[in-house]
């Protein structure tokens, strides 16, 4: 079996797909992997094994640094970035995938480390590990629960340390555990009828097994994650959006029959502003705000799609809104995404304690502003896709203790019982199937 070497050029060429992911987990930043111009550019196996390996590294990278540090004279994080990446997208196939086989990998990540001045290190670290049967045990501290949670479940200790404090352990362990899992394709049904049934008829039609929601009539669950959303039956035409359930409720709670102005203050890339106009009883004016250009050029393409006629976008800072007295508004703000680490397993890597300072600031300020565009008898929703109590109703409390005109709504009265702590939408992967989720609705008094 020849895996090749550093010292001579490799007869095996390396797979695009392994490529694009080498790329990918070299990026800084968030991760679009649904919407990436190189991935797009795949065949579709090539594509979806790019997306696995990605994923899949990014969800297992502290236990993948375990395995390497047994096989390593260093540690894991002293080498070069796009060498340890290399080592730690390889180890992932090898232990995780079985049905590629060891010689591509270990070829190809010779190649890709050729440059590097160790990619023998490379060959001799994989073709060790390929050897091995079985991922090596943890072993569990009894003195440092902490640690061996952040390890086992590949989380940053310090956001396992909150976890812990705040939930205790079992709580914490059920978290990371969904947090690791493929997170479901969920779809909202925008048929006049989504009770009727009409968008499953049609996927099951074509052989796509799927299920309804848990918790909202629009919400079709389909557990398959190599699917592209744009190829299924009833997206030309607008028949449905893709959003996870735990966002399909924020406008349940949102919907006001008798709003007639709606202003969304963070709207891109629309999913909460497009349900709002599904959902609006009537003539409606939605004006959908974004300070970024390129994600309004996507919400866009959405209100296209949807054929959404009463939907205009605005490029505006949300700390500085220039609308007046609105029937509703939304403020669906930027929060460090703890809720979607399943979706977008880089999360946890990218943020920092400090993140939870500086966004918590933010949003203060976002709802600020936006108290001063509600009109008397009106309402503002605030939501984020975090479980941070920081970002959620810490932020709330603080407003509402600054604006006696408001007071919090129950949310019990628009949303299952199951999903509303404290009067507030609140949801977790692992208590509701669903990405973790905040919202609170908040009313401006009449005079």
């Amino acid at each position: 079996m020849h895996y090749g070497t550093g010292g001579r050029k490799s007869r095996f060429r390396v797979s695009a797909a392994r490529r694009e992911a080498l790329r990918l987990l070299g990026k800084k930043g968030e991760l679009e992997l649904d919407t990436d111009r190189g991935l797009a550019g795949l065949e579709p196996r090539d594509r979806a094994l790019a997306r696995e390996i990605v994923a899949g590294t990014l969800r297992n990278r502290s236990r993948l640094d375990f395995c390497l540090s047994g096989l390593l004279r260093e540690k894991p994080e002293s080498l070069p970035p796009p060498v340890l990446d290399v080592l730690r997208m390889s180890a992932y196939q090898l232990l995780y995938l079985d049905r590629i086989p060891a010689y591509a990998v270990v070829s190809d990540a010779v190649e890709l480390a050729k440059d590097s001045g160790v990619a023998g290190v490379v060959n001799g670290v994989l073709r060790n590990l390929a050897r091995r049967s079985e991922e090596p045990e943890i072993p569990r501290s009894a003195g440092d629960p902490v640690g061996w949670l952040a390890l086992n479940y590949s989380h940053p200790r310090w956001l396992v340390e909150r976890y812990v404090q705040a939930w205790g352990e079992e709580f914490t362990q059920g978290l990371l555990a969904a947090n690791n899992l493929k997170a479901p394709l969920v779809l909202r049904d925008d048929s006049a009828d989504p009770a009727a049934g009409k968008l499953q008829r049609r996927l099951q039609a074509q052989g796509i097994d799927c299920r309804a929601g848990r918790y909202a009539p629009e919400a079709v669950v389909i557990e398959r994650q190599d699917l592209n959303p744009a190829e299924l039956p009833g997206y030309p035409e607008g028949l449905f959006y893709v959003q996870d359930e735990a966002a399909i409720l924020v406008g349940r709670l949102a919907v006001s029959p008798s709003a007639k102005r709606i202003v969304d203050f963070c709207a891109a890339p629309g999913g909460k502003i497009t349900h709002l106009a599904r959902l609006a009883a009537g003539p409606t004016l939605l004006v959908a705000c974004d300070k970024s250009r390129r994600r309004l050029a996507r919400l866009r393409e959405n209100v296209t799609r949807l054929a959404l006629d009463d939907l205009f976008t605005v490029v505006a800072e949300a700390r500085a809104p220039a609308v007046g007295p609105c029937d509703l508004v939304l403020c669906d703000v930027p929060c460090t995404g703890t809720g979607v680490i399943r979706r977008k397993p880089e999360l946890r890597w990218r943020i920092a304690p400090s993140d939870l300072v500086s966004l918590s600031e933010l949003q203060a300020e976002i709802i600020e502003a936006a108290a001063g565009c509600v009109r008397p008898g009106g309402v503002l929703v605030y939501s984020t896709c975090s479980v941070e109590r920081e970002e959620n109703r810490l932020v709330v409390d603080r407003f509402l203790a600054a604006h006696p005109e408001f007071c919090l709504e129950d949310a019990a009265r628009y949303l299952p019982a199951e999903v509303v702590t404290e009067g507030c939408l609140t949801t977790f992967p692992n208590l509701h199937g669903t990405d973790g989720a905040f919202a609170a609705r908040l009313v401006k008094r009449q005079p």
